[in-house]
């Protein structure tokens, strides 16, 4: 098992106390990154952050990435973290449909009144596991938003 931590203030990751940019690569985990990091477009409905005037999103499909992003102004309690790591699911969904994974577990918790943080364990098909820890995942966000 490997395991990934994303802290505020950086966008690399630790594997055993080496530390790995995510320009490219890096397998399932990499993947994992830039689908929770890349926005997913607003549909109608959907609530954007003030100062926001796009609806975000990769052009050539909409439905690709995390709506996180959105997610900016929650505060941390039990229900926005349901939703944070709801939308860490729908965002990863593709890796099950293409069967890169075969299973996905995600956990979150709060480490105080303000800090939430997400756990997703990736398994892939020939049993090999990665787990992405978000740490302070509102923090991690809002640096990502512009």
């Amino acid at each position: 098992m490997t395991e990934y931590i994303i802290r505020p203030g950086d966008n690399s990751f630790e594997v055993l106390g080496i530390t790995h940019h995510l320009a490219g690569g890096d397998g399932v985990a990499g993947l994992a990154y830039l689908l929770l990091f890349t926005w997913r477009m607003a549909e109608e409905g959907d609530e954007i952050p003030d100062g926001i005037t796009s609806r975000q999103g990769f052009w050539a499909d909409p439905s690709l990435g995390c709506k996180w992003w959105m997610r900016v102004r929650l505060i941390c309690n039990d229900e926005s973290l349901r939703i944070i790591k709801q939308d860490a699911l729908d965002a990863l969904d593709i890796l099950l449909q293409k069967k890169i994974v075969s299973k996905i577990v995600c956990e979150v918790w709060r480490l105080d009144a303000t800090v939430g943080c997400i756990k997703i364990q990736l398994i892939e098909p020939d049993g090999q596991t990665s787990n992405l820890i978000v740490e302070d995942i509102w923090k991690v966000v809002r640096e990502n938003v512009k």
